[in-house]
């Protein structure tokens, strides 16, 4: 793990780095106990974020969420991952 050697803070609005970002991610998870209260949204053609789905798009064109307070990064591979691991639980 790269830590702070990421150095994503100086670009990130919060100054946060990639791993604290997912950290604040994982406990709202546990917390929440699941991922129902995460909105993810599409981007349109015209670069319009959208909670509906673009005419051609798919449920994997899903890209941005903006429902996790202390986390600006994009977080669709991590809900994926995170969908995954939900899965394996149940199992």
């Amino acid at each position: 793990m790269l830590g702070d050697d990421y150095n994503m803070k100086p670009a990130s609005p919060i100054e946060k780095e990639w791993f604290e970002q997912v950290q604040v991610i994982a406990d709202k998870v546990i917390i929440e106990q699941g991922i129902n209260w995460m909105v993810l949204k599409y981007k349109d053609k015209d670069g319009n974020i959208t909670t509906t789905m673009p005419e051609g798009q798919s449920e994997a064109d899903k890209i941005y969420q903006d429902a996790i307070s202390g986390a600006t990064i994009h977080v669709i591979e991590v809900y994926n991952a995170i969908i995954k691991a939900l899965e394996q639980a149940k199992k």
